[in-house]
């Protein structure tokens, strides 16, 4: 099928977004489309619907003592396009943003799953991209790391930026702690290289109180 395609842009190579760098990642420490009962503490039948996790990475190698590891997870939402959703907003959980806490070692989402619920016009849409993740996902299981990752290049050019700072493709929406410091980036993905949709996500944690806050901006 044609949407299965991940379309790439011609002149992205020679443009800043393709850009990447930071510490460098052993593909051992990477799980890459993980399961979700690897990723979240509690599974729903809505975390089934929207949450498609694409990559964890092991938190060990932004500091030795760290025993867990920190998710992109692709979401299919469509609170940016609804109000209704809006009281459900937490402070890291709104309609770019998502705040995750880890209990053991696992994602827990600080917000009510309300604040994820589909109208019956996105469920329809929800299950071409919930067959497009899979798609994907079994040919990572077939292909390992050939699709996915271009000849000679090293796991840093899927997570990019990793342990480094940020290339926002948009302003900076570096989130802050209740006492205004800036979370610990940790790295950023473009879901176009895992499943050809266009959007970036930017991974934060915030070691004091344990706990992730995932960014997405669109080019």
């Amino acid at each position: 099928m044609k949407w299965f395609k991940k379309k790439k842009k011609p002149n992205e190579e020679a443009g800043f977004l393709f850009r990447y760098d930071g510490i460098d990642i052993d593909a051992t420490k990477v799980l890459f489309f993980p399961k979700l009962k690897e990723v979240f503490q509690d599974l729903s039948p809505l975390h089934k619907k929207v949450f498609f996790p694409l990559c964890s990475i092991d938190m060990s190698l932004i500091n030795p003592d760290w025993d867990f590891y920190g998710h992109f997870v692709y979401v299919y939402r469509e609170a940016e396009e609804n109000n209704q959703y809006a009281k459900y907003h937490t402070p890291y959980c709104g309609d770019y943003s998502l705040g995750f806490d880890v209990i053991d070692k696992k994602y827990v989402l600080q917000a009510r799953t309300k604040l994820l619920e589909l109208s019956e016009q996105y469920q329809k849409y929800q299950q071409k991209s919930a067959a497009k993740y899979q798609h994907f996902v079994q040919d990572y299981q077939k292909n390992g790391l050939e699709n996915l990752l271009p000849k000679s290049e090293p796991i840093n050019f899927l997570i990019k930026r990793f342990g480094k700072t940020p290339m926002w493709v948009q302003e900076d929406a570096t989130p802050k702690d209740v006492a205004g410091n800036a979370l610990l980036f940790v790295g950023q993905v473009r879901v176009l290289d895992f499943i050809g949709e266009e959007q970036y996500l930017y991974l934060f944690y915030n070691a004091k109180e344990h706990y992730f806050v995932q960014r997405e901006q669109y080019v």
